[in-house]
């Protein structure tokens, strides 16, 4: 009887699906200005491809005293796999980028490390491309040109 009950137990165990699956996680364009979320996209292998060569790209420590700026647009990106970044900086796997958009100058990452510690890092890439790929124009109260899109 005990025997039956463990097979049938188990049947049930293994062969129960997920009906919801995954939990879709999308990318968020923050608007600092309005203090809040202004567009919601999905990622794609291009979008995540373009962070992993900003990754790649990182160039030092972002070292003003405020990273947070008082304008300007975050965009925050989960990415599907995780990417090993290892460099002088930073040594970790990043499951998660927000690019800080501050007006007026150049863009930088923010990112969490294995540590759950904050980093605020300076990249070299350009960051036209992934605005493009994201369909992305902010409002005209902030032009895109205001922004250095290419990260020297």
């Amino acid at each position: 009887m005990i025997k039956k009950a463990l097979i049938i137990l188990s049947i049930l165990l293994f062969s129960c699906t997920n009906v919801y699956g995954e939990e879709y996680v999308s990318i968020e364009i923050f608007d600092i200005n309005k203090n809040n979320v202004v567009k919601r996209s999905e990622s794609s292998p291009k979008i995540e491809k373009e962070i992993e060569k900003y990754l790649q790209n990182i160039k030092g420590i972002y070292e003003k005293f405020n990273p947070i700026p008082d304008k300007g647009y975050m965009v925050k990106i989960p990415l599907d796999t995780p990417i090993m970044i290892q460099n002088k900086w930073i040594n970790s796997f990043i499951d998660e980028v927000i690019i800080i958009f501050p007006e007026n100058e150049t863009p930088y990452l923010m990112v969490l490390d294995n540590e759950e510690r904050t980093l605020f890092l300076s990249f070299d890439g350009d960051t036209d491309i992934l605005l493009k790929y994201l369909n992305f124009t902010p409002e005209s109260s902030v032009n895109l040109f205001n922004f250095k899109l290419k990260s020297t």
